[in-house]
């Protein structure tokens, strides 16, 4: 399950995938008919939406992405670490 919560934690929209999809694909669909200030990941899926490809619309489009980069990355990236603490709004949706 895919989701994007607004600041107060409600749904804003989900999306439901077999467990063979991959995240970052999904990604775009969350976000497509409006556009967020800022793109967090939730933890324990997070590293999936680190792609070059999503980062890349996600930045053309102003967003700021809150994206913990995979461990593989030959360069690693930074995010905001102080930022990416909210994604407690995600948990609380999903839990």
């Amino acid at each position: 399950m895919h989701t994007a919560v607004d600041a107060l934690g409600n749904a804003l929209r989900l999306v439901l995938t077999g467990g063979e999809c991959h995240d970052s694909p999904q990604a775009a669909a969350l976000i497509e008919d409006f556009t967020p200030r800022v793109l967090i990941a939730d933890r324990g899926y997070d590293r999936g939406y680190d792609a070059h490809k999503l980062l890349e619309a996600v930045t053309t489009n102003g967003i700021e992405a809150v994206i913990p980069p995979k461990k593989n990355r030959i360069r690693q990236r930074e995010y905001d670490r102080h930022r990416y603490l909210e994604r407690h709004l995600i948990e609380y949706f999903t839990n």
